[in-house]
């Protein structure tokens, strides 16, 4: 979902910024996020991406055993 997210940045950022520019009441707080967030989000991509990695290999062995996911394990 993060990295669905970062794909459609643009597209969110143009959201967001057409709805904030609505005025429904002024106790309303800006839908936004900054670039220390986007930063954020593309830092965490990059780590859980290990893990999703480390799992699709271990789910699309046919007989995993351990000397195949070993390494893996190592890794992580």
């Amino acid at each position: 979902m993060i990295e669905r997210a970062l794909y459609l940045r643009p597209a969110l950022e143009h959201l967001l910024a057409v709805d904030n520019t609505r005025k429904f009441s002024k106790a309303r707080t800006p839908l936004t996020l900054s670039l220390r967030d986007w930063d954020t989000l593309e830092r965490v991509s990059r780590i859980l991406s290990l893990f999703v990695d480390a799992t699709e290999f271990a789910s699309g062995s046919t007989y995993p055993n351990l000397s195949s996911q070993l390494p893996y394990y190592q890794f992580l």
